[in-house]
């Protein structure tokens, strides 16, 4: 077998092998977990920020009736939401894509009731 500088070399039982690649395994599966958590950390806060989204569409903080996508990035970036970190290359607020696009406000009453289509 190769190890893990690419010289080949001659384990003479399994034992040999696991313990030549148990620090390379050991490394990998760090990166992995550090990878992982970082990715769960961006989805978390671009979960957060739907739910604060829709709390203060609710709330009447936020309007979005008869205003076109730049005035509502706009409004959105003076609250402060952040850009879609899951989506980050992009840099855009998030909303203002595909979470967006799919936001549709229902009723004709006084009051409105919401519904994200997912």
């Amino acid at each position: 077998l190769f190890d893990d500088k690419d010289v080949l070399q001659k384990y003479s039982t399994i034992e040999d092998i696991f313990r030549a690649f148990f620090d390379v395994r050991r490394q990998k599966y760090l990166e992995r977990r550090e990878h992982e958590l970082l990715s769960m950390s961006e989805r978390l806060r671009f979960i957060d920020n739907q739910v604060r989204f829709v709390d203060e569409i609710i709330s009447g903080d936020i309007v979005i009736e008869k205003k076109n996508r730049s005035e509502i990035t706009a409004q959105l970036l003076e609250k402060g939401f952040d850009s879609n970190p899951v989506k980050a290359k992009k840099n855009l607020v998030f909303f203002c894509c595909k979470a967006f696009a799919r936001f549709t406000v229902l009723g004709d009453t006084g009051h409105s009731s919401f519904v994200l289509r997912l």
